[in-house]
């Protein structure tokens, strides 16, 4: 029974693929990669939710000045895969001459990572006491590797600079704070001082469906309708099992190749299907067939490589 079952899988794998070579005639487009694409969109609102990692979120009044002359870092050491945004508690004095430029670096002499400029109408003034988000594309990192938030502008002086609130006491045992008045040319510990910094993350892979079968044990807990496209989305939360058949690849990884593999550590998979699907609260078993042609995601997180 099992061989029978196992030959149908085959012979409709082939159809899907055969379908794929007619509707499809360049290869390049199996992957909308578009600011718009539907993909994106499962992925930044409702794929990835990201969550608190690495935080110290005391602060005693002390802090680091950043301007022409000196520069501030704080060391952490992630325990989540990817790292997606930070928040600092920051300041100005006076009237910064230009924006302050916060980026993530492996080490304190290292090349940035990435970097993002924050404008200085949106830092607070001294008088008031706020987180700053910084959100930059997503970075994979390594667990319980150094990593360092490198805080720097140009310009300025003591009268006109950024601070960097911190708290004494050393109460991130995790990692140490750093100062540098030479541009980033050397540094320096600051001694029983951490800054006060929060980063997000999250710890999965994303696996996308180019073509193919894929089946799927778990519980349904939203579908939603596109008004540009005939097709339900939906959303699963809570998976059990996922089977692919057929064509995808690891994101952001673009070497798509034939899969016949079972994922059983996944969590929230989200896609398109051709058939509608209704929202249930018992726990099911579903097949979705993704055509590449129609340019609908098909992805889920996934632990497994």
């Amino acid at each position: 029974m099992r061989n029978g079952l196992l030959s149908i899988v085959l012979i409709l794998t082939i159809i899907v693929l055969l379908i794929e070579s007619c509707l499809v005639s360049n290869t390049s487009g199996f992957i909308d990669r578009t600011a718009n694409s539907k993909l994106d969109g499962i992925y930044n609102n409702v794929m990835i939710p990201d969550r608190e990692d690495q935080a110290q979120t005391n602060y005693t009044g002390h802090g680091q000045l950043i301007n022409d002359k000196f520069y501030a870092a704080q060391e952490f050491k992630p325990t989540l895969r990817v790292l997606t945004r930070v928040f600092l508690m920051l300041a100005k004095d006076g009237a910064p001459p230009n924006d302050l430029i916060v980026s993530i670096r492996g080490s304190l002499d290292d090349t940035d990572f990435t970097s993002f400029s924050i404008q200085k109408d949106l830092i607070p003034e001294i008088g008031e006491i706020e987180w700053v988000e910084v959100n930059f594309p997503d970075i994979k990192i390594e667990l319980q590797k150094s990593y360092y938030i490198i805080l720097r502008t140009i310009g300025g002086d003591s009268n006109n600079t950024y601070i960097f609130r911190g708290c004494i006491g050393n109460p991130y045992p995790a990692g140490k704070a750093y100062w540098s008045e030479s541009n980033g040319s050397d540094w320096g510990e600051i001694i029983d001082i951490d800054f006060c910094f929060k980063t997000h993350g999250y710890n999965f892979n994303m696996f996308f469906v180019t073509s193919g079968f894929v089946t799927v044990d778990g519980t349904i807990d939203n579908v939603f309708h596109d008004n540009s496209s005939w097709y339900n989305y939906f959303a699963c939360f809570n998976v059990s099992k996922v089977t692919v058949i057929g064509l995808g690849n690891y994101l952001p990884a673009t070497n798509v190749r034939f899969y016949m593999k079972s994922f059983t550590n996944v969590s929230e998979l989200a896609g398109a299907t051709l058939r509608k699907l209704e929202v249930s609260d018992e726990y099911q078993h579903f097949i979705v067939i993704k055509l590449p042609a129609s340019r609908q995601p098909l992805a889920f997180l996934t632990y497994e490589h």
